[in-house]
């Protein structure tokens, strides 16, 4: 009997793209909302900046850490190939962020992602959340993503 179900080789060899498997905030349209439930108790948490390939400066990728990186630790990371990415006003390097990962059921899309964020104001509002009676448990609760309004990028 084969380890891997069926259903899983042929989701393996789709074309499909891994952005199916996040929910990034930034990736909802303003007046969107998005239904989904925790699949874990607390999410990761760990450290992230954004990169731009030297040689195509409008490729982005992502930069992560297990702890706050030191100056070197991200020269390290960057190699030869990426450089920091620059603020939006384009005076000084975007910050490394807290970020936090954790696996969600998308009741939309039907399926399990991973709903990856670095917006304070998320993180707040499960602060909030999670202290309160009600909300004990939050794998037991579903939750709604929107968005309002245009970011800048």
């Amino acid at each position: 009997m084969p380890f891997i179900s069926t259903v899983a080789r042929e989701d393996a060899a789709s074309s499909s793209s891994t952005k199916d498997d996040y929910l990034n905030p930034s990736s909802i349209k303003s007046g969107q909302k998005v239904r989904f439930k925790l699949l874990a108790e607390e999410p990761f948490m760990f450290y992230e900046l954004w990169g731009n390939e030297v040689n195509d400066p409008e490729r982005r990728k992502p930069f992560r850490f297990a702890e706050d990186p030191t100056a070197e630790d991200i020269t390290e990371k960057l190699g030869d190939d990426y450089v920091r990415s620059l603020s939006r006003d384009g005076k000084m390097n975007e910050p490394c962020k807290i970020a936090h990962a954790v696996p969600i059921y998308n009741y939309d899309l039907e399926r399990v992602q991973v709903f990856s964020w670095t917006q304070k104001t998320i993180t707040q509002q499960f602060d909030v959340i999670s202290q309160l009676e009600d909300y004990e448990d939050m794998t037991e609760c579903d939750f709604y993503l929107s968005r309002e309004g245009q970011g800048c990028r």
